[in-house]
């Protein structure tokens, strides 16, 4: 069983159909006095077994529900499009699987199953993320445990191989760059900026358009815009820098159709109860206007997720009220909108988010249904003398 919440439009008929139960069996699941009308936030119980396989299930074109989900934001983290972050997959997501078996030398079967969940990040034999929000005074599940066998006698411990000397981590390859700098380097700056839809020209000389490129992405994804390459611009635009940490997780930009979503939050990592500042900008990077249709006086939408459970813990518009008129705006070439909320680290309950780890942050357009999701992470609660000190 899981819980939805109503977003603009929805039928009973639609969230029965989006998640591939009758509608008898979504009626049953809610007693609501008039099924016919529903409220924007309100809560629907989904009554959706467990997918088989665990936290890697098999899915294909057709499977609706939490898993695939979870595998879209996976797919986009990855830098493939797998189309609407809505839990169908449709053909745009078995076409992101499709480039994912490909690049992992798998067959081109569009079908999800152990190995590409591996190749997604995912550890397939770790216990499943215990479910969430738990109850005050409630004890997460205890798996029961095979009898122990008793332990062989063990031998007479051997002395310590000595350890081999470590192999120094391999220096830098993001150096820092700046107006006047040339070669290889800023190639390689340059082709990262044209992939991301920025203005810029291959040319191995970092001139002004280099610059502002540098500046423009810079401030997209929260860094301080000094035009100026350093490490933190490169690890930010998805390069490999030696054994250096992977790229930031709380920021990410990438371009669908035109249109470059950029998504980032002040913070990788959270104490309990520390503001989250979400910023979600939509910018045209084409010739030509767009024109984006919404259903509502809605214009994207914000979830957060507990890891890679697909569990929703946080909606931004659940609760909240929108024109149900429908609206068109025409973005014209180089504009953009963009939107920065807050989250207080809340449930869709009202309750204080007590479990820490990884969260994914998702945003959506919803002029398109297309979205980008980045990871934060909520740090254990400390003892009032450790956070003193």
């Amino acid at each position: 069983m899981i819980v939805y919440y109503v977003r603009p439009g929805d039928t009973m008929t639609a969230i029965a159909q989006r998640y591939g139960v009758t509608l008898e069996q979504l009626l049953a699941a809610n007693r609501l006095p008039n099924p016919d009308v529903l409220q924007v936030g309100q809560a629907i119980s989904i009554p959706v077994p467990a997918s088989p396989g665990g936290l890697c299930p098999t899915l294909s074109l057709g499977a609706r529900g939490a898993s695939v989900r979870r595998l879209q934001q996976l797919l986009a983290r990855a830098g493939l499009n797998p189309g609407p972050i809505d839990g169908i997959f449709g053909i745009a997501t078995r076409n992101a699987v499709i480039g994912l078996q490909r690049r992992q030398n798998l067959e081109p079967s569009g079908i999800v199953e152990r190995a590409e969940w591996q190749a997604l990040g995912v550890n397939c034999a770790r216990p499943p993320i215990p479910p969430f929000p738990r109850q005050p005074g409630q004890r997460p599940p205890v798996t029961p445990q095979p009898p122990r066998r008793p332990a062989p006698p063990r031998p007479a411990p051997t002395p310590p191989a000595p350890r081999p000397t470590p192999t120094p981590p391999a220096g830098p390859t993001c150096p820092d760059l700046a107006r006047g700098s040339t070669g290889e380097a800023v190639r390689r700056l340059q082709r990262l900026l044209d992939a991301a839809e920025y203005l810029v020209t291959v040319t191995g000389v970092y001139d002004q358009a280099t610059e502002n490129a540098v500046r423009t992405f810079q401030s997209e994804v929260g860094i301080s815009p000094t035009g100026r390459a350093n490490l933190e611009t490169w690890l930010s635009l998805g390069e490999s820098c030696g054994d250096l940490p992977r790229p930031p997780r709380h920021r990410i930009t990438r371009v669908i159709n035109n249109i470059r979503y950029t998504l980032y939050t002040n913070k990788a990592v959270y104490r309990p109860g520390e503001p989250v500042l979400i910023t979600f900008i939509k910018t045209n990077v084409g010739t030509q206007p767009i024109t984006l249709n919404y259903p509502s006086s809605q214009r994207y939408d914000l979830s957060i997720d507990l890891g890679l459970s697909g569990i929703e813990v946080w909606r931004w518009s659940r609760g909240r009220s929108f024109n149900p008129v429908a609206e068109t705006i025409v973005l014209q070439p180089a504009e953009y909108q963009a939107f920065q909320e807050t989250w207080n680290q809340s449930s869709n309950t009202g309750q204080d988010i007590r479990y820490p780890g990884r969260y994914i942050l998702a945003a959506t357009n919803l002029g398109t249904r297309q979205g980008v999701s980045v990871e934060i992470e909520l740090q254990p609660a400390v003892g009032a003398s450790e956070a003193e000190s």
